[in-house]
């Protein structure tokens, strides 16, 4: 997890701050890095035990992708994940409603860096252009196990990203953001 590392670096560095969606399987070899994320700030968010599509699963196996990491999440840290992110945001209103069920909200986002099939040049772009006050940027730090996608330019990206809205935008937690649109 050296790219969350790095990125956890930068958002210091610009006193911002973010939200994780976490996957459990990555969770139970890197506790540490939750647990800084909660020491500076962030929020930690629920993206499932395996990063496979919920929508292919029984309702059994969807409820123990999502109870499992929520539970994992809550003894590493103490506290238990307010939102949720469905992997490749696939999911039905059952599905919602398991996450609910589960004391969470489910949060998509805004807008996609499509970091997952672009550049480190093309994420900055792409955000220099878009992004807009209130909007939630989707990156993406890590390597789900059946997906080979390359996002080691993601870090440097965020770190450009975070430069270039010094001073136009805070980045904020999804909590943060729910309670200035309250």
């Amino acid at each position: 997890m050296r790219s969350t590392e790095r990125i956890l670096n930068m958002l210091k560095r610009h006193d911002a701050r973010a939200t994780f969606f976490v996957c459990g399987h990555n969770v139970r070899e890197h506790e540490w890095l939750l647990l800084r994320m909660r020491e500076e700030g962030h929020e930690i968010g629920n993206h499932g035990w395996s990063h496979f599509p919920l929508d292919q699963l029984s309702d059994d196996a969807v409820r123990g992708e999502l109870a499992t990491t929520s539970e994992t999440i809550e003894r590493i840290t103490g506290e238990a994940p307010r939102w949720w992110r469905a992997p490749h945001l696939r999911r039905t209103e059952a599905i919602e409603a398991m996450g609910a069920s589960l004391g969470m909200e489910h949060i998509g986002f805004t807008l996609d860096s499509l970091d997952w099939r672009t550049t480190g040049s093309q994420v900055v772009r792409l955000a220099i252009d878009r992004l807009r006050d209130g909007d939630i940027l989707d990156l993406h730090d890590g390597y789900p196990p059946h997906e080979i996608a390359d996002r080691s330019h993601v870090a440097p990206a965020v770190d450009q990203i975070l430069a270039h809205f010094a001073g136009v935008h805070d980045f904020v937690t999804i909590g943060a953001l729910r309670a200035v649109a309250a």
